[in-house]
């Protein structure tokens, strides 16, 4: 816990939990990072959220300072509109998932090792519906798979060749 995390923040004259930009005094291209304060544990690195004391240390001492102009570009913006949270079932909860290489959706209930297995997969859906709209492209990664397992297979057997002649 970062007692004058609130102190700190008020001094740079930074609203709590609003990210802003660090650079280097007299190098105007040298960007250091994206931060923000947290009162619970003090200057945090907007992109991994790690607790950053030497960038503290450094803006204290007069080496670095905030720039406000400066916007984190949003990466929740360059994420496809289509893409969703991913599903996480609890046990004994039903899911739906396309066994390959028959393509007609299934369901199962989640609670063993493969469906454990499965769930870190993209071949795995909460409703039947869901199955169904992605089932193109989990065909799609699998013939393309094929393929790389078919080159791979065929580059093997030339160089074993190579080496038995």
């Amino acid at each position: 816990m970062m007692l004058y995390a609130h102190d700190i923040a008020l001094i740079f004259d930074m609203e709590p939990n609003k990210t802003f930009a660090v650079r280097r005094f007299n190098c105007e291209n040298d960007l250091i990072g994206f931060f923000y304060f947290d009162m619970d544990k003090g200057l945090r690195n907007a992109t991994n959220d790690a607790v950053s004391k030497n960038v503290l240390l450094n803006l204290l001492d007069g080496e670095y300072y905030i720039d406000k102009c400066t916007v984190q570009e949003k990466k929740e913006e360059k994420v496809k509109p289509s893409s969703k949270e991913k599903f996480k079932p609890h046990i004994g909860e039903r899911y739906w998932y396309i066994p390959l290489p028959s393509h007609t959706e299934k369901s199962a209930i989640f609670g063993s090792v493969k469906s454990f297995e499965q769930s870190l997969s993209s071949n795995f859906f909460r409703t039947r519906e869901e199955a169904r709209k992605g089932k193109k492209e989990i065909i799609a990664q699998y013939e393309s798979f094929q393929k790389e397992c078919g080159k791979y297979i065929q580059d093997k057997k030339r160089l074993e060749a190579f080496f038995v002649d």
